[in-house]
């Protein structure tokens, strides 16, 4: 029975991801314009933070030669041009790893896990979209309880420990059987030596 509600709690949960990865493969356009609008302001807020200007002012030259190619393939421009194979891609692995949560892989979970967490920093972050900040922080909250449930669902799927909890218990009830008859027969011992005793103390007499 317990079983039967894990897998049907896994069913229900991967609708929602089965559901928008169809749609990411099917019409990628679509998602593609909410993503690139979204990254762009994203950027813009990463680029205003303090602790960014700082991190860049730091590095030795060496890394910002390699600061400068993440740039180029992190810039708004990039990612527009490239928004349709990026929305793809997730499509694909929301399939994919739904299917794993369904096969009983902890994997599955791990991955929905990280990307919604990394969907809640690029998309909905309230504090990077200042003039949306309530409907992104209403986001935020969905997509963290999501997050939650993935994670959750992950560290939850053990197949083999499930199909061997039988054999466990068995086993162990084995043991217990066996425990109490060695401490049954070591208080049967003293009561014995004491009968022989009785005997000889008479014959003694």
């Amino acid at each position: 029975m317990g079983i039967a509600l894990r897998f049907l709690g896994r069913l229900l949960f991967v609708i929602l991801f089965v559901g928008a990865g169809i749609q990411k493969v099917q019409l990628p356009e679509k998602s593609a314009l909410y993503f690139g609008a979204q990254y762009k302001v994203y950027h813009k807020w990463v680029q205003t933070t303090q602790v960014f200007k700082q991190s860049t002012e730091v590095v030795s030259p060496y890394f910002k030669q390699q600061i400068s190619l993440v740039k180029q393939f992190t810039s708004p421009e990039f990612v527009l041009d490239h928004s349709n194979l990026i929305i793809t891609f997730i499509g694909y692995t929301q399939l994919l790893s739904s299917a794993l949560i369904l096969l009983g892989l902890p994997l599955g979970g791990f991955v929905l896990y990280l990307f919604t967490f990394s969907s809640i920093v690029v998309i909905h972050n309230p504090f990077a979209n200042a003039s949306n900040f309530h409907q992104e922080f209403m986001n935020c909250i969905i997509n963290l309880a999501i997050a939650g449930i993935a994670l959750f669902i992950a560290s939850d799927i053990c197949p083999k420990v499930y199909q061997d909890k039988p054999e466990v218990e068995a086993a162990a009830k084995k043991v217990q059987k066996e425990t109490e008859k060695v401490e049954q027969t070591g208080s049967k011992k003293p009561s014995q030596a004491a009968n022989v005793s009785k005997p000889a103390e008479k014959k003694r007499k």
